[in-house]
Formats: C-alpha cells, sequence, structure tokens
C-alpha cells in the first residue's frame, strides 16, 4: 500500500489548526495491509495557533484510538493526564465491552494528551506543562471529524480485518467499531 500524506488546515483568527495523521500504517509500517493488525498507526501533526505540539518526526501514535478519542472530546470534557488514558496513545491495543456503550481502550499508557474543555462557542485546549489555547468549537468539531474520517478511510481501503478467535477481543472490537459509526456515521 502506498504512503499518504493528508493536509487540514482550518482557520480562526488568522491562525491556523492543524489535526492529521501523516502516514497511515498497520504496525509492521512496511507498506504492506495486515489483516490481523486491528489498529492503525500514524505519525502525527498537531499545531495549534502556530505552536507545534506533534510533529510528524515523532514516533507513531495508535490514530484509530486517537480518532475514538477525540469524537469522545465533542461531547465531554477531559482532563489532561501525564500517563494512562491519552488523547494521542502510543498503544491503544486492548479493547474491552465492559457493558457500557463506550469501548475501554487501554496500552501502554505513554502518548501526549490534552485536556479539552467546552466554554459556551469555544473549546479550551490545555496540557499539563501549562500550554494553553481556545478555538472556537466548530473548529475543532471540523478538526475532529476530519482526522476520524481520515482514519477510517484508511479501515475502509484495507483488506477485511481477521478477528482474533478470544469472544472478549471480538466483543470489544464490535464496540469499538459500533462506538465509531455512533460518533461519526459514515
Amino acid at each position: 500500500m502506498s504512503r499518504q500524506c493528508y493536509t487540514l488546515a482550518a482557520f480562526f483568527v488568522g491562525e491556523a489548526m492543524i489535526i492529521q495523521p501523516t502516514r497511515l500504517h498497520w504496525i509492521m509500517d512496511d507498506g504492506t495491509d495486515d489483516p490481523s493488525d486491528l489498529c492503525a498507526h500514524s505519525p502525527i501533526l498537531f499545531a495549534v495557533g502556530g505552536k507545534t505540539l506533534l510533529t510528524p518526526d515523532q514516533e507513531s501514535w495508535t490514530v484509530s484510538a486517537a480518532a475514538i478519542l477525540l469524537l469522545r472530546t465533542l461531547t465531554a470534557d477531559r482532563p489532561a493526564l501525564k500517563s494512562g488514558d491519552l488523547l494521542f496513545p502510543c498503544c491503544g491495543f486492548t479493547m474491552w465491552d465492559v457493558g457500557e456503550p463506550d469501548v475501554l481502550l487501554q496500552g501502554c499508557g505513554s502518548g501526549h494528551d490534552f485536556a479539552v474543555a467546552r466554554a459556551g462557542s469555544k473549546v479550551a485546549l490545555s496540557r499539563w506543562d501549562g500550554w494553553s489555547a481556545e478555538v472556537p468549537f466548530k473548529l475543532w468539531q471540523n478538526a475532529v471529524l476530519e482526522f476520524s474520517g481520515q482514519v477510517r478511510q484508511f479501515y475502509d481501503r484495507s483488506l477485511p480485518k481477521q478477528l482474533p478467535e478470544n469472544d472478549e477481543d471480538i466483543k470489544g472490537y464490535a464496540l469499538f467499531l459500533s462506538e465509531w459509526e455512533r460518533r461519526h456515521p459514515r
């Protein structure tokens, strides 16, 4: 599969906001499609108001988990963490159906995180190290939906997934896809 680069730039008050996967791939990152890999990966470009927060020269992140976690910010605030359930996780390989409408995603606990809080027609973004910015909610919403759509298109172009034989993994992956569809219908 060829490597692709996507561009998303939205503008507010003369400044840009970008959230984009820059090289979508499966875990092996050798250009092959891997039907057994349930998680899409990519370096990410994330910049707000001229401040670059994630760059494509950093490692790859689990963008399928990031898509779900970003979509959740459209309906609920989230705090910034130093580790744990991070907005841009290194890993998001464990998907659990714990009887809730949303899938429980777990990984290695590494990655990058940002707090996202809705304040009327704005979204306040901040990070544990003190960085913060405020953007129009509509801008944030469009960027999140575009990011999610790009990752979902990567899945759609890929070979059908070969699910593990473990019932818990099958249920978790089904809930993952169900939540993704509910939060961002095609």
